[in-house]
C-alpha cells in the first residue's frame, strides 16, 4: 500500500546512462560546472553544453512568494552580490541580483538567477539530461514538479528528480509514477558538512545525531531507495566502492558519483566502476 510503483527502467537507463559520444562515461556538470562559469545560471549550462556535457545537475528552489528558481545554498552572499537567506526573499528582489561571483565576477555581469523554466527549457533545446536536486519542502517541490512534467512532457525521458530528503522521490513518484527520481547521500550527512568539517551542534545534537547518522547510512543502502522507487543513488564518492555498485545494481538502481574532480578520479569512477559521474569541471 505504501510502497511505490516499480519505476520504467528504460527511460531510467535512458537518462542517466546518455552520453552524446557514446563514451560510456556520462559526465554531469555539477551546477552547470561551477569552476568553469557561476554555478546554476544559464551561461553555465551554455558553456557546459560546449565542453561536453551530457547532463546537468541544478537545484530547485523557492522564493519567498513561492517563485520555483535554481539556487543552491540557504543565503545568497556566496554565489550573488545579495544577502540574506533565499526563501525570505520575493522574486522581483531577486531578480535584481547578479549571480556572478568571485574570481568570475570580472568575466561574467549580470547573470540573473534563473526560473526553473528557463533552466528546464534550455536544457531541453540543448538536448542535455537534466540531474534536479530539490532542496524546497515537499509541499512546493511536488506540486510545482508534477506540474512542469505535465506541462513539459519531454521531462519524462530527460530528467530525474533527486533529493537527500527520500521524502520528496517518495511523494513524487506518488503523485506521478512516469517520473524518475534518485535518492541523494554522503556519509555522516547529520553530523558533519561536505568539507568533513563538524556541523555546529548543541549538546543534545551532539549526542544523538551520530546515532540518526548510523540508521539513516544503513536504510540508504538497505531499503530507501528501492521503497521510494529511486532508479539513481547519487552517491559521495568517499561512500563508494565496487561492492557498493554491484550491491545497488542486482537492485536495478544506478549508482552516480558525485563530486568528481581530479582526472584520477574520473578514470577510476567512470572507467572501472563504470558509474555516471557528477563533476564540478569539464576541462580537467
Amino acid at each position: 500500500m505504501f510502497k511505490t510503483p516499480t519505476p520504467n527502467r528504460k527511460r531510467a537507463i535512458n537518462i542517466i546512462r546518455h552520453t552524446r559520444t557514446n563514451s560510456g562515461k556520462p559526465l554531469i556538470a555539477h551546477r552547470g560546472a561551477g569552476w568553469d562559469c557561476p554555478e546554476n545560471t544559464l551561461e553555465a549550462v551554455k558553456l557546459a553544453d560546449k565542453n561536453g556535457a551530457d547532463a546537468i545537475e541544478f537545484d530547485l528552489e523557492f522564493s519567498k512568494d513561492d517563485v520555483a528558481l535554481i539556487f543552491h545554498d540557504d543565503t545568497l552572499d556566496r554565489t550573488t552580490n545579495g544577502t540574506g537567506f533565499i526563501r525570505q526573499k520575493y522574486w522581483r528582489e531577486l531578480q535584481q541580483l547578479d549571480a556572478s561571483y568571485g574570481e568570475f565576477r570580472t568575466k561574467y555581469k549580470g547573470l540573473q538567477i534563473p526560473l526553473l523554466a528557463d533552466m528546464v527549457d534550455l536544457c531541453l533545446y540543448l538536448k542535455l539530461k537534466m540531474y534536479i536536486d530539490v532542496k524546497g519542502t515537499p509541499s512546493k517541490a511536488v506540486p510545482a514538479l508534477t506540474k512542469l512534467f505535465q506541462e513539459r512532457e519531454q521531462l519524462y525521458d530527460n530528467a530525474i528528480v533527486c533529493s537527500f530528503n527520500p521524502i520528496i522521490p517518495y511523494k513524487l513518484r506518488k503523485a506521478d509514477s512516469k517520473i524518475i527520481v534518485g535518492v541523494t547521500h554522503r556519509h555522516k550527512f547529520l553530523t558533519r558538512k561536505v568539507d568533513g568539517s563538524e556541523r555546529e551542534s548543541n549538546t543534545i545534537k551532539s549526542l544523538i545525531f551520530p546515532t540518526f547518522d548510523s540508521i539513516l547510512e544503513w536504510s540508504i543502502i538497505n531499503w530507501i531507495p528501492k521503497f521510494v522507487g529511486a532508479s539513481a543513488i547519487l552517491l559521495h564518492l568517499d561512500s563508494v566502492n565496487k561492492n557498493l555498485v554491484e550491491k545497488f545494481k542486482t537492485q536495478d538502481i544506478e549508482v552516480v558519483v558525485w563530486t568528481v574532480n581530479e582526472l584520477s578520479e574520473k578514470n577510476y569512477f567512470g572507467n572501472e566502476l563504470k558509474c555516471p559521474i557528477i563533476t564540478d569541471t569539464l576541462t580537467q
